[in-house]
């Protein structure tokens, strides 16, 4: 029997840092680079500003995090990039017709 196990979690931060859409406010472990600096959040390089991007992140690994209870077990038949780009697509889609709804009202 073959158990090995990858997680998509991490391949959601890969995708949003490759794709230019931010990886969050808590992007470093205490906020500092290699050399020690304090780093700056370089909204300028990315498509999304801190915020939006760290919603993404947490609604696309609680996505994530739901999947192994599908009892379809589509966790199982996919690979980890697929149930990465789906659940950061499912993420954003959420983002929009929320803001459609705070408009509403």
């Amino acid at each position: 029997f073959d158990t090995t196990v990858c997680h998509p979690h991490r391949c959601v931060l890969i995708i949003m840092k490759t794709l230019g859409f931010g990886t969050g406010r808590n992007h470093g472990s205490d906020g500092n680079n290699a050399d020690g600096e304090k780093q700056q959040h370089a909204t300028n390089n990315c498509l999304l500003d801190c915020d939006r991007s760290e919603n993404i992140i947490v609604r696309a690994w609680r996505i994530l995090n739901e999947t192994p209870l599908d009892p379809q077990g589509v966790a199982l038949l996919y690979p980890v990039i697929v149930l990465s780009c789906a659940a950061i697509s499912l993420a954003a889609k959420g983002m929009g017709s929320e803001s459609k709804n705070e408009d509403d009202d």
